[in-house]
Parts: structure tokens; C-alpha cells; sequence
């Protein structure tokens, strides 16, 4: 090395790796508040540390020793690059061989300020990967749940159920609908409201339906079941992406695991995917996704031998349906009594309401209604299982026959026909009807002490069926 003596050290040499170059104008030495003029040419700045080896080998020629000394840089880990491959010797008596103790120093240093920059970055991840925008409050149902009970003092109040809304453009008209129409005290929601949302590659959607549905979920309480959307890994919706792309409808796998649902959980402040509550003269018992079983079946025996213990009417909200005339397949939805519904038949539930299958569908199994609510906005699915549907039940959704390819008579190519959207009513009798586009629905719930009536309305106004629930 070039220099030597109190001439080396005056000129405060800085190492800039395994080339010689002149001092950068931003490489200040942090111990003087200015840093030395003149070009360097015999020495580079050290990017990494040298490894402590040795009490020979603890100089850290390069550094600027008063920095070193006073503990401004760590003394190991890392490596060096020397130009010409040598490595400058430790001078004795001339202040560049670092003591034990500064070396100690330097390490505790390190350690700390290591330990500084985790927490940051920590932080900073955590507010990265939160399904909640910076500084906005988890939707949680059960404080504006405490306003409605202040508010309603008698068993007369209305609810609605929807679901499977997924960012579509046109939920916030159904919406605005309800809150200036039909004005329920509290909504349930069957689910798949995001389009993907776990994991880090759903925090964007979870973002996406705070900002689209933030307010409305603010006004009134919203009650969540689980969806297999919700548990989905995906990549974050670009602003120009449609929001019902069909080719995503797909059943998709999601397993239901508690490690799926955590954005779940916390964008709703929810303990656990499945829950209860109760209002008035009624209880409400959520249920996990798909069905319960197991520890969850037992847990739901038990909320209904509770409810019916307290003479309450017993609404069931669960995602994935009992039983459908939709496109899912039939092991998705076996359309089969199971140990589950019989315990509904069992205490006597008033309603089952669930999404997933885009459908509307009201069936009576087993004495029990069960009611598909999935018009949020997403694509409105074919009824390709009506057969299975019993003489006396009510359905609405994409007609099978309009998906058939035609033979065009000019052409002679073969062409999709336009779809067409059927409401058929076995209760009434009447003939199907038949529209050309897809609509919007919900379900509302109207409660009067013993009596409770069920109907299902349309973003237009329009009443597309009703059934009494109890009375």
C-alpha cells in the first residue's frame, strides 16, 4: 500500500473494492463532518468487513480508523477484496491494529443495530401484508350489532343474505338498492366476496373490497361465512382486470384450513372462521367451510340444542349449499341428507341460506327450507342439475338449452346461441320466465315475533319469489 505514516492516515484512505478509484462525493467518513479533498489512488473502500481471524488480522486497513475505533463498524462477517491481491500488513505504533475491545465494541454495535433494522423491516412487512389498508379498522360486525339492539326494542326487524359479489361492478348498485329500498337492520353474506383472498397474493383484493364495499359495511352489520374464494391464493387485481372473468368460476380447491382463512379472520375481526349470535328472538349460527364435521359438528349441536332450549327461530348461514340445481358437480354438492341436516331437521331450524352455486334456489327437504342466495354479481350460473329439483321448488338461473351450439342456416357454422335466463316457480305453477339478461338478487328476511317470511328481490325492484318460514 502506498503512504505510510501519519501521511497514510491524513489522507483518511477509503477502499471502494478491488479497483482504484477517487473517493465518491457522498463518501462521507462518519466521524468529521466534512470529508478529505484529493484523489485517492492507493487504496479502495471495503463494501464487507473483514473476518476476524486473529489479533494479527483485527486491522481493517481502509476503514477509516477513527470510525473503527469508536465502534461505527463491525469487525466480522463478510469479506475483502484487496487490489493486486495483497492485503496491506498491520502496522504497529501507528494506531491501525483495532484492539480487543473496540472489537468487542464494534460487534455489540452490530448486533443492535441488526436488531434495529429486523424490527423496522418486521413492521413494515406486517403492515404490507395486512388484508386491511393502513389505519382502517378491521369490519367488525358486533359493535354496530350493539347499535341495532339499542335501537330495536321489539322482535320486528328485517335482515337480508347475499353473496358471491366478487368485486363485480355491478354489487354496488344491489347495494344501494337494499340501504335506500329495502333498509334491513343487519346482512348476512354467504361469502366469495373477494376473488382470492389468501395469502400474500390476496392482500390486494382484500384492499379492493375495502375500498368498493368499506362504506356500506360501515352503516349496517354485515355477517360473514367463509367461501372458498376467500381462501384462494391470486395474484393482485390489476385496475384494468374485469371482475367476473368467467374462465375463474371454476370450483377451485380450497381445503378450509385454518391457515387459509386468516386474512378472512382479521379483515372481519373474527376469532374463527365459524361462530354465533343471537338477536331478539333469533339465533344465528355460521358454519365452517365446507360443512362441519367432526370438532365443528359438534360445536353446531350444540349451538342448536342452545337456540332451541331458548325457543329462538334458527337461521343457518353457510357457503357451500346442501342442495342445488346449478352447475356444481355432485361431489361438490351431493344433494344427500347427511348427519348435518338432520340435526337441522332435528331442532327445528326456520331457514338454511348459502351461496356458491350462482344461482337462486329455495327447496323444503326434510321439512327444512334451504335457500341459495348467490346473486352478488358474479356470472350467474347454468341450471344444468334441475332435474333433481322436487315438484314444488323455485329456481332462477342461466337456461341449459341456450348454451347448445346451433348450426347457423346461412353459414352453416356453428354458433353459440345468446343466453337466456329462466325463473321457474313449482310453488305457483306458473310458466317459466324467460328474460335475456342476467339480474341481480338478494334474499330479505322479514321477522315479527313468531312469524317470518322470506322473499327474493332483484337490484329492479322486483319480487321473484316468497315463502312463509314460520308462523
Amino acid at each position: 500500500m502506498a503512504g505510510s505514516g501519519a501521511a497514510g492516515l491524513g489522507a483518511k484512505r477509503w477502499l471502494l473494492g478491488s479497483t482504484t478509484k477517487s473517493r465518491p462525493s457522498s463518501g462521507i467518513c462518519p466521524s468529521s463532518a466534512s470529508a478529505p479533498t484529493g484523489t485517492l489512488s492507493t487504496s479502495t473502500f471495503i463494501t464487507r468487513p473483514s473476518t476476524v481471524r486473529g489479533q494479527r488480522e483485527r486491522n481493517v486497513d481502509g476503514w477509516c480508523i477513527p470510525c473503527h475505533d469508536r465502534g461505527f463498524f463491525p469487525s466480522a462477517g463478510g469479506s475483502i477484496s484487496w487490489p493486486n491481491g495483497t492485503r496491506p500488513k498491520a502496522r504497529e505504533g501507528l494506531g491501525v491494529q483495532v484492539t480487543e475491545r473496540a472489537a468487542r465494541v464494534s460487534r455489540g454495535y452490530a448486533a443492535v443495530l441488526a436488531a434495529v433494522l429486523l424490527a423496522s423491516l418486521a413492521a413494515k412487512e406486517e403492515t404490507r401484508e395486512s388484508p386491511l389498508p393502513e389505519g382502517v379498522a378491521p369490519f367488525d360486525a358486533k359493535p354496530l350489532m350493539d347499535k341495532v339492539a339499542e335501537r330495536i326494542q321489539t322482535d320486528k326487524y328485517r335482515f337480508a343474505v347475499l353473496g358471491d359479489a366478487r368485486h363485480a361492478k355491478t354489487f354496488p348498485a344491489l347495494v344501494s338498492y337494499l340501504y335506500e329500498t329495502v333498509k334491513p337492520d343487519f346482512l348476512l353474506d354467504t361469502g366469495d366476496m373477494v376473488q382470492a383472498g389468501n395469502g400474500k397474493a390476496g392482500i390486494g383484493y382484500w384492499h379492493k373490497l375495502a375500498k368498493e364495499s368499506g362504506d356500506a359495511m360501515r352503516q349496517i352489520p354485515w355477517w360473514q361465512a367463509l367461501g372458498n374464494h376467500e381462501m384462494l391464493g391470486g395474484a393482485p387485481p390489476k385496475k384494468t382486470r374485469m371482475e367476473d372473468d368467467e374462465e375463474d368460476d371454476d370450483d377451485q380447491a380450497a381445503s378450509g384450513g385454518a391457515a387459509e382463512a386468516a386474512n378472512f379472520r382479521r379483515f372481519y375481526n373474527l376469532e374463527r372462521e365459524y361462530y354465533s349470535f343471537t338477536f331478539r328472538n333469533a339465533a344465528f349460527i355460521v358454519l365452517p367451510y365446507r360443512y362441519p364435521k367432526g370438532e365443528s359438528e359438534e360445536w353446531l349441536e350444540r349451538e342448536l340444542k342452545k337456540a332451541s332450549a331458548a325457543r329462538k327461530h334458527i337461521f343457518i348461514l353457510n357457503h357451500c349449499p346442501f342442495f342445488t340445481v346449478g352447475n356444481k358437480s355432485k361431489q361438490d354438492i351431493p344433494n344427500e341428507q347427511t348427519s348435518v341436516t338432520q340435526l337441522f331437521a332435528r331442532y327445528s331450524v326456520c331457514a338454511v341460506f348459502s351461496g356458491h352455486d350462482h344461482v337462486y334456489y329455495r327447496t323444503v327437504r326434510d321439512g327444512i327450507p334451504y335457500i341459495i342466495s348467490a346473486g352478488g354479481g358474479a356470472r350467474v350460473y347454468t341450471v344444468t342439475r334441475k332435474r333433481e329439483a322436487l315438484p314444488a321448488d323455485v329456481y332462477y338461473g342461466a337456461a341449459p338449452e341456450s348454451e347448445k351450439p346451433k348450426k347457423d342456416a346461412d353459414t352453416g357454422k356453428s354458433v353459440t346461441p345468446k343466453k337466456r335466463y329462466v325463473l321457474h316457480n313449482g310453488a305457483t305453477g306458473q310458466p317459466d320466465r324467460i328474460t335475456a339478461d342476467p339480474g341481480q338478487f338478494a334474499v330479505v328476511v322479514d321477522v315479527d315475533g313468531k312469524d317470518v317470511q322470506m322473499f327474493c328481490v332483484t337490484a329492479k325492484g322486483e319480487t321473484m319469489d316468497e315463502m312463509v318460514l314460520a308462523k
